[in-house]
């Protein structure tokens, strides 16, 4: 038979509870006898509804904050099957941040909290671990790939494209090629004839290094069955151009 409890005799437990002194061996006694209990899924409803409502004091929260200070991080390294178990456990709708859209007063909230407060050593370094490994760069490399630059195209670009779009032949504008760990845009790519187009300006293709790094990408390229027509700044003014791209692309 199940015995239930009224409100006057809970209240007089509590009470009853308050008076007692909660020493370290206390606690420790009741976390005891509480291992490997688990509440009830009617028990935790009632204890939500219970709690509905109800804030904390500020006072409360400096206590529980003092209280918790070292206990669950400090010195305490967590084992590669506990970071993956968190980890499945917060993934997609488990998380309780899943399909939630923070505001924009939210956001600044946030912002204006961060806002000049320094970054513990270990997290810099946790920061700065991540952002060096191969996967986050590989992300960064193909996340770029989909970026064109420059955002318009130059002058001799749009003169190269005119003339493809006169003679009728379909083209490609700054098609990502991948070349060993990154990733390339040529200029223009045919893929009728697998011709990738390069307009080649004066001033950055005269820079330092910049004839060798043309080398590299046109061999690799090669490797990828891809032949590389590189029309300098000149050439392109002059039209003579047409003469070369005609050879290989109509004719």
């Amino acid at each position: 038979m199940m015995v239930r409890y009224d409100e006057e005799w809970r209240k007089g437990l509590s009470e009853s509870l308050k008076k007692v002194p909660h020493t370290k061996e206390w606690n420790e006694k009741v976390a005891r006898s509480l291992t490997g209990r688990h509440h009830s899924e009617e028990s935790k409803r009632k204890m939500s509804i219970s709690q509905k409502g109800h804030k904390v004091s500020d006072k409360t929260r400096k206590k529980m904050s003092i209280s918790g200070k070292g206990k669950h991080s400090k010195g305490h390294a967590q084992s590669e099957e506990t970071k993956r178990k968190i980890s499945i456990a917060n993934k997609g709708a488990s998380n309780p941040m899943f399909g939630v859209k923070m505001s924009q007063i939210s956001r600044n909230r946030m912002r204006i909290a961060h806002t000049g407060v320094p970054l513990l050593e270990h997290h810099r370094q946790a920061i700065k671990k991540s952002r060096s490994s191969e996967l986050f760069l590989d992300r960064v490399r193909e996340a770029r790939s989909k970026q064109v630059f420059p955002l318009k195209d130059t002058s001799i670009e749009i003169k190269v494209q005119e003339w493809l779009d006169v003679c009728k032949v379909p083209y490609i504008k700054h098609k990502v090629f991948k070349i060993g760990k990154f990733y390339h845009q040529v200029d223009m790519f045919v893929p009728s004839s697998n011709i990738a187009i390069e307009c080649d300006g004066k001033y950055w293709h005269s820079l330092p290094g910049a004839k060798e790094k043309d080398k590299r990408i046109d061999e690799i390229l090669k490797d990828q069955n891809v032949q590389v027509i590189r029309l300098s700044e000149d050439e392109i003014n002059s039209d003579s151009f047409g003469e070369i791209l005609d050879v290989l692309l109509i004719r």
